[in-house]
């Protein structure tokens, strides 16, 4: 029985890798030991597992704000005249056949709208 009990603990000092490191502090048995291992490697793979879960999350999410932005872009265009005017971008300049003279505009979400200029203003 001596050497029975001899050689488990043999096999217990002789068992290493992650149970070995992990437990090395504690005396179990070696069913014991490998029972904490499986559970030590299970709560990992969870662990792991829901952080790649929050990262698909916050790449869903930076892709529905990259979607977003384009489709409110006009929304935050200001109401002001004076402000909106500097971020248009200016077409073309159109004078039609009675005299009059348009600036075709095409805002920051992509709408062309049409202006008709005074005098002054067509001769900048």
């Amino acid at each position: 029985e001596k050497e029975e009990e001899e050689e488990e603990e043999e096999r217990v000092r002789e068992v290493r890798g992650i149970s070995g490191l992990l437990l090395s502090s504690f005396d179990l048995s070696i069913n014991t030991r490998y029972i904490a291992t499986i559970v030590l490697i299970l709560i990992l793979i969870l662990i792991l597992i829901l952080i790649l879960i929050l990262i698909l999350i916050l790449i869903l999410i930076l892709i529905l704000i990259l979607i977003l932005i384009p489709v409110f872009a006009p929304l935050a265009t200001p109401l002001s005249p004076e402000l909106t005017r500097h971020q248009l971008l200016v077409v073309a300049i159109i004078e039609s056949p009675a005299g009059d003279v348009f600036e075709v505009v095409l805002d920051a979400g992509g709408q062309a709208s049409g202006q008709r200029l005074g005098l002054e203003e067509a001769l900048h």
